[in-house]
């Protein structure tokens, strides 16, 4: 019994020391994990540069400089961001501008680096790749820039090698329009008369010539300019980024000026080539809306403003600007741009 009783307390004890090393050993476990993670969280992954070049002799940009020439010059902007991907990856990396803006050359800087890269402007667009392809969605809206166009709405492509720069290609057109009279736009719709799409999702790559391509999945044949009530004096200049293609049976263009809307359609065949701004001559739109009105009820507006101590209101913002008084904050007007009877004010 005695002999018995101390192979128990032996196997007891035995057991008792594994289960002892079976925890040292977890909590030894535990503390590397722990120490790990916290070296994880606590590194920060070098930055990378990249340079970023712009096709030669384009005429576009993320940004128009002006005419110089007969020829506009391109050049990245401050606080352009491109999205990366290194070696096989699927997802982008965010690369920001760091120097260079105003320029055709510029530097990035982001995390992610690789032996080989492909690239798209704008980050924004981008979304993943696959098989040499990436997928970005041109968007149904744009919005109006005084004298340039939306940089967000402005696909280019890149590829390159670690120790070289990226070679950025344009992978669409501008169309100008000239507005010519007195008036304020709302909005320019632009359809095309066939099957071609103007926005949508497309895959963008570069085809075995080298060339950028950009082919449509799904979409819309139309897409909108959002002017937010820009106003013409005398003329003024649209521009419109839509995709380079052929659009065998035309095109078709609506202004909406709030008092009246003019559709213009052209009927015959327009290429339009990647990289090229055009401005065709019979898409001029005149327009000889009186817009008496809307200037009287503006300045009304703001001689309320004054009156009623209009830097205090809560609200207050596009107040007294030139946009269009239907941006002006609690203003509403009615389907030709007049101001409603009442309005709302409200006080800090």
């Amino acid at each position: 019994m005695k002999a018995l009783f101390l192979v128990m307390i032996y196997t007891v004890k035995l057991c008792v020391m594994k289960s002892i090393y079976r925890y040292i050993a977890i909590y030894i476990i535990a503390l590397v994990t722990a120490g790990c993670t916290g070296i994880d969280m606590e590194m920060t992954l070098p930055e990378i540069e990249l340079m970023a070049r712009m096709e030669a002799g384009d005429d576009t940009k993320t940004s128009l400089s002006g005419l110089e020439g007969d020829r506009y010059y391109p050049l990245w902007s401050e606080g352009d961001e491109i999205a990366v991907y290194a070696d096989n990856d699927n997802e982008p990396s965010r690369y920001r501008l760091t120097a260079g803006a105003g320029t055709t050359v510029a530097s990035f800087k982001g995390n992610r680096s690789g032996e080989k890269y492909m690239a798209l402007y704008p980050f924004d667009m981008a979304g993943t790749k696959a098989d040499g392809k990436v997928s970005v969605v041109l968007p149904a809206t744009q919005d109006y820039v005084p004298d340039s166009f939306g940089a967000d709405a402005y696909p280019m492509l890149a590829t390159g090698l670690k120790d070289s720069a990226l070679e950025f290609y344009n992978l669409c057109s501008i169309l100008k329009i000239t507005i010519v009279g007195q008036c304020v736009v709302r909005a320019i719709t632009l359809s095309s008369r066939g099957s071609e799409l103007l926005s949508g999702s497309a895959l963008a790559y570069l085809d075995s010539d080298g060339k950028p391509s950009l082919d449509f999945q799904k979409g819309s044949n139309s897409l909108t300019l959002n002017c937010n009530g820009a106003e013409v004096i005398d003329q003024k200049d649209f521009y419109i980024v839509i995709p380079a293609q052929n659009y065998e049976k035309g095109v078709e263009i609506t202004v909406d000026a709030y008092t009246e809307s003019i559709t213009k359609i052209i009927s015959s065949s327009l290429l339009f080539e990647r990289s090229q701004i055009r401005h065709l001559k019979n898409l001029t739109v005149k327009l000889k809306t009186d817009q008496s009105f809307i200037a009287k009820e503006r300045n009304a507006l703001i001689a309320i403003y004054n009156s009623l101590g209009g830097d205090g209101w809560v609200d207050n913002e596009n107040w007294c600007t030139d946009k269009h008084v239907s941006d002006w904050a609690n203003v509403y007007t009615d389907e030709e741009g007049a101001t409603k009877a009442s309005f709302v004010i409200r006080f800090a």
